[in-house]
């Protein structure tokens, strides 16, 4: 039964279905356009390029350090004022606005100010 009556029928036109929906897949795959493989460099660009790779790597880790210092430092705006997170990194920003500081710097020294001295924190 071809005509799509009975349980046959409906079981064809789902495969039917099934293998046009993959036949269209494989060609919308096909015409996206793929990046092209990365060459490795010649010798005497690997120099330039390990430096490159340093200098990304030591931004990546300071952008990390920063975001942890200022999610915590959020969570303590957000503790003392009863604020959502917005209002906590507002604060944050108006604050590095008034001193011409970068955010992480205010967020730091606002967890700094939290740590008593010996760097352990009271239970």
């Amino acid at each position: 039964m071809a005509d799509g009556s009975g349980a046959v029928g409906r079981a064809d036109l789902a495969a039917a279905a099934l293998r046009a929906a993959g036949f269209a897949f494989e060609r919308l795959a096909d015409a996206v356009e793929r990046p092209p493989a990365l060459a490795p460099p010649e010798p005497e660009q690997i120099p330039s390029v390990l430096d490159a790779l340093r200098e990304e790597n030591r931004q990546l880790r300071e952008a990390l350090e920063s975001r942890s210092s200022i999610e915590r430092a959020k969570g303590v705006l957000m503790a003392k004022h009863s604020c959502t997170e917005r209002e906590a990194f507002s604060i944050l920003a108006a604050a590095a606005r008034r001193q011409q500081r970068k955010v992480r710097i205010v967020a730091d020294e606002l967890l700094a100010d939290l740590t008593p001295v010996g760097g352990v924190a009271e239970p």
